[in-house]
């Protein structure tokens, strides 16, 4: 018997069928399994606000999350109607885990799974989502089943979210404590970074301190002895008596500039700049990833100064600034830090994501870094009451946490340092962005 070729083809396409469609099935049962029969289900509350004709409540929700060998897929359970921003939300935990165990968190696949969002939209169950995956894959209950809000940034801040009050009240109903990015109520338990999640829910003590290598202490005082020449001011005194070299070394940048007092041609200067980019940029770093950091630091600032030759003064100082972060260059060969650019370049993805791919493409590590600072800013961006002290401090121990683990950033050190007298100078907002970037250059 003969069978035309057509014929055999439409049963090859059909036989393919079937087994596509019982694969499907296949990994539709194991994934109801998984959560249904798994004793290793971890799970959280997260509150939500509800808008049922304008008119806001609250509501509380369990959230669940099972984890098996696997390389770092995520897959979700979603509600019948949501927007993309939910979508994501399921990253943005599982990237935050990455910034703090990178190798570990790429070696599971996720399934988050809830069976009572009927609607979801946005990010303000990141921070109880990453929990999940605290909670997974270092094998913890939770000392306490508080619900958690909070948007957590890729990076391990948690960003403060809206409708706390109707979270607060639906939370009251079942629990007493709320945990939240919020301050000032003493019903909530404040959290601002991915470490406040350990502390609250596992007992982890914060207790994160460096100390900077003593070639950076000793460079950053000359670099700070040499451009603070001449200058005469208590304030910059005052901080050069508690060893907060580069915050005074910023102050007599912005004196000199201010003071607009330099008899220097503009074609001096551009041969000044012109000899330090050569000079800095056939400077050879040997891999080390830190040089390359302060590299890009001396170029950036030329670049700036080579920009605005047009104010002669700010100009040549902006070139000085970068002639000091060279003096950097020589020791960073003993600086041991670890070139975590996928991270960073993971974060910005996400990014690109979250932003619908409006976001300039093909930018270095280092720029990815600053343009990722501009943005996280924004979501904190003239919160009073998250913008304080404590969260500062919180900050500080976060900078401290990545240092001890990927070593020690000269950036990041100075934005730190910087960043937080910023905000004793009652600059808050400015003090907060340098925060920020301290956190990108620390990772």
């Amino acid at each position: 018997m003969k069978f035309k070729f057509g014929y055999i083809s439409k049963i090859i396409i059909a036989v393919i069928g079937l087994l596509v469609i019982l694969s499907l099935l296949v990994y539709i049962v194991s994934f109801r399994y998984i959560y249904y029969n798994s004793s290793s289900i971890y799970s959280v509350y997260i509150p939500a606000v509800l808008n049922n004709s304008n008119n806001l409540s609250g509501e509380i929700t369990q959230f669940s999350l099972y984890v098996s060998n696997g390389d770092g897929t995520v897959y979700e359970s979603v509600p019948p109607i949501f927007q993309q921003p939910y979508n994501l939300a399921y990253l943005y935990a599982k990237d935050a885990y990455c910034s703090i165990d990178p190798i570990n968190c790429n070696n599971y696949n996720y399934y988050f799974s809830s069976n009572d969002v009927l609607f979801a939209d946005g990010f303000s169950g990141t921070a109880g989502l990453t929990l999940l995956v605290l909670e997974a894959l270092n094998n913890e209950t939770p000392i306490v089943n508080y619900p958690v809000t909070g948007f957590m940034l890729p990076n391990g801040l948690i960003a403060p979210v809206a409708g706390i009050s109707y979270k607060l009240n639906a939370t009251l109903q079942y629990f007493p404590y709320l945990v939240a990015p919020y301050y000032n109520n003493s019903n909530i338990i404040p959290i601002s970074t991915i470490l406040d999640l350990e502390n609250v829910y596992f007992n982890y003590t914060i207790n994160e301190t460096y100390s900077p290598p003593a070639s950076y202490t000793s460079t950053i005082k000359n670099i700070e002895s040499q451009i603070c020449s001449g200058i005469n001011d208590t304030n910059v005194s005052y901080y050069i008596s508690r060893g907060d070299y580069y915050t005074a070394a910023s102050l007599c940048f912005e004196s000199h500039v201010s003071s607009n007092n330099i008899n220097i041609s503009e074609a001096q200067v551009i041969n000044d700049i012109n000899s330090l980019y050569n000079n800095v940029t056939s400077y050879s770093c040997y891999g080390n990833y830190e040089c390359k950091e302060i590299k890009y630091q001396v170029i950036s600032r030329l670049e700036a100064a080579n920009s605005s030759l047009n104010n002669i003064s700010y100009s040549y100082w902006r070139y000085y600034s970068a002639l000091g972060w060279s003096e950097f260059l020589p020791i960073t060969q003993n600086i041991n830090k670890n070139n975590e650019c996928n991270l960073i370049n993971q974060e910005y993805q996400l990014m690109q994501y979250t932003y619908q791919g409006q976001l300039p493409q093909n930018l270095s590590c280092f720029d990815e870094m600053n343009f990722l600072a501009n943005i996280y800013y924004l979501y904190i961006a003239n919160d009073t009451n998250y913008m304080n002290i404590n969260t500062a401090n919180n900050i500080e121990y976060l900078d401290y946490y990545y240092y001890n683990k990927y070593g020690f950033s000269i950036t990041s050190y100075n934005y730190l340092q910087f960043g937080k007298d910023l905000i004793e100078m009652n600059q808050t907002e400015s003090g907060f962005y340098y925060l920020i970037l301290s956190i990108e250059y620390a990772i």
